[in-house]
């Protein structure tokens, strides 16, 4: 199968990376031994916002489809999934080896498997920034995986769970999701 057709990124590459304040809760108080915000969790801590400036760069259109890494397996540049299933194995059993799915995105790949595949496919996995340049939209203003300008949570599309708002355990056929894509020179992201 052919590799996934990228998107240029051109415009859009300097932005703010970053919460306004140090702590979720809009306090800037850390202590300084725990490294935590002020009555917080210790996992609330979160650094300033920084300016960040890119230069170009192209991103896949869509996720790695388990027919595309099945054949990276094929040819022995890249190792199978620890897991077989979707997150729902209800609906989606044998998931990775099931012709059904061959067009839905491969899951439970580490990120090593991860760079196999791009390395056999003679790209890279995108920077933290370059992914959430594009995850946030070219203007910068999406929050939650959704076209709509929301800005809680609680108006996310679907069931929230442990994976962040968007919808439920079901994974879908690449390149098909009706609201988690941005557009990228008139290009659909998605996912």
């Amino acid at each position: 199968p052919a590799a996934t057709s990228m998107v240029e990124i051109r415009s859009g590459l300097e932005f703010d990376f970053g919460p306004e304040g140090m702590c979720r809760n809009g306090s800037a108080a850390v202590d300084a031994v725990t490294q935590t915000c002020a009555s917080a969790a210790p996992l609330d801590v979160q650094y300033p916002k920084v300016r960040v400036t890119l230069q170009p760069f192209a991103l896949d259109v869509h996720e790695v489809t388990n027919l595309q890494y099945q054949y990276c397996v094929a040819k022995g540049a890249c190792t199978p999934p620890q897991f077989g299933n979707a997150p729902d194995p209800n609906t989606q059993n044998d998931y990775y080896d099931n012709p059904r799915f061959e067009d839905f995105p491969v899951v439970n790949v580490s990120w090593n498997q991860a760079v196999e595949y791009c390395t056999f496919v003679g790209k890279r996995l995108p920077t933290e920034f370059e992914w959430e340049r594009v995850a946030k939209g070219e203007n910068g203003q999406r929050q939650f995986p959704t076209t709509e300008s929301i800005t809680t949570v609680s108006q996310c599309i679907g069931v929230f769970n442990s994976t962040g708002c968007g919808g439920d355990l079901k994974m879908e056929q690449v390149g098909t999701a009706a609201k988690d894509y941005v557009e990228e020179n008139g290009t659909r992201v998605y996912h």
